[in-house]
């Protein structure tokens, strides 16, 4: 039988609250792992998953579906609405100076052109 085939994949993250509190600053991170390459290195590797946590993870799926499906016609029965570029300045105001930040522009400048351009005083 052959060796169960994998690759190692790394992945990246920032760390911005702990416990419930911020952290400054933000720590970033990068994390790996061997993911299997298809079902069947999975399988001879002893890495499927039981009935059972199967089961856990469908009704698991389910319930956050359901859940978020609730939170959201809740939210928008009081009125509350998902902000997007659209209909949010703050928003608008934050993505553009993300934007000009990620094109090298000090976080200053970026906010006064970002400002100035959303005609923000």
């Amino acid at each position: 039988m052959a060796e169960p085939t994998t690759k190692t994949v790394t992945g990246t993250g920032v760390i911005e609250t702990a416990y419930g509190q911020e952290v400054k600053p933000p720590i970033p991170y990068e994390f790996s792992y061997e993911a299997y390459l298809t079902f069947e290195d999975a399988a001879r590797a002893n890495a499927l998953l039981s009935n059972k946590e199967h089961l856990n993870a469908i009704n698991n799926k389910e319930k956050a579906q359901a859940r978020s499906k609730k939170v959201a016609e809740i939210l928008e029965a009081k009125g509350y609405k998902k902000p997007t570029l659209e209909n949010n300045p703050d928003l608008q105001l934050k993505t553009l100076v993300q934007v000009l930040v990620a094109a090298g522009r000090s976080e200053e400048d970026a906010t006064q052109v970002a400002k100035m351009t959303l005609g923000i005083s």
